[in-house]
């Protein structure tokens, strides 16, 4: 059964025991709540909003039995998620996506990184320094501008320029290569086949090594995963990640751009349900 009222959308016959749920700007800066089938890869609803009172309704279109069939949902870290998963499917296994935790490290290496910038644009204005060219062109600005890319991937996906502005960027800021290492430490964690037990210890010795390391910023994004860390451990019992959901993202952005010229939202997501369903 599928059922399209305005701007939402619900497709019952979608619905499975292991779910996905993610939020994605659609039209005009609104969010909608998408909820997918991790095994068909199909979306089940696509809902206006991402608060428990605003999906309510469409979330109680799927029958009392299918919600609690549901024994796995994989989410990011929001509350109002976490809200919709305890009321509206409560037998589930609540999995917190792991390349959302990922983010939360990366962005706070990345606060390293402009908290750098920041300081250097103040001096320059002030005076305080001279600009000065590194051996690959770059200019000091430039450089922590530029290192922003290179410090959410993984070595080994680096490109030849980004070797050699990395290599720069570390010589001359340590302290950034410490945390850059820290936060592809977590990354390997999360690579490992490591069963629930060693997965929590890995995970208590990375964030003893954080604490030590004494950068706030890192530190801070461990507080975060501490506080939910039963469920990010529950990726290592089915390796559940938001990787579907994810690239349902991007087929939606590049839905946006074949659909440009539609102006209601009903309509918009009546053609985007035809499209990624």
């Amino acid at each position: 059964m599928t059922t399209v009222a305005s701007e939402n959308i619900v497709i019952t016959k979608n619905m499975g025991t292991r779910l996905k749920i993610d939020e994605v700007c659609l039209h005009k800066g609104d969010f909608w709540t998408i909820l997918s089938n991790a095994n068909t890869k199909k979306a089940c609803a696509i809902m206006k909003g991402t608060k428990v009172a605003e999906l309510g309704t469409y979330l109680n279109k799927f029958t009392t039995k299918q919600r609690l069939n549901v024994t796995e949902i994989t989410l990011d870290m929001s509350q109002s998620f976490d809200w919709i998963a305890r009321t509206y499917f409560p037998n589930a296994e609540k999995v917190i996506d792991r390349f959302h935790v990922q983010r939360v490290v990366y962005d706070a290496v990345q606060e390293m990184r402009v908290k750098e910038r920041k300081i250097i644009i103040q001096a320059e204005r002030e005076g305080i320094i001279l600009r000065k060219t590194f051996t690959n062109g770059d200019t000091r600005r430039q450089l922590l501008a530029r290192s922003r890319g290179l410090l959410y991937k993984p070595m080994k996906r680096w490109t030849n320029t980004q070797k050699e502005r990395a290599e720069i960027l570390f010589q001359e800021y340590p302290h950034i290569q410490k945390a850059y290492l820290l936060s592809q430490k977590l990354k390997a964690w999360y690579d490992k086949k490591y069963s629930r037990e060693i997965a929590e210890k890995r995970l208590h010795e990375w964030y003893k090594e954080v604490e030590d390391s004494g950068f706030k910023a890192l530190q801070e994004a461990a507080e975060t995963i501490k506080r939910h860390e039963g469920w990010i451990l529950n990726y290592f019992n089915n390796r559940s990640t938001n990787a579907y959901a994810e690239s349902l993202n991007s087929k939606v952005k590049l839905f946006k751009t074949l659909v440009r010229g539609i102006t209601k939202p009903e309509y918009f997501i009546y053609r985007l349900a035809t499209y990624i369903t």
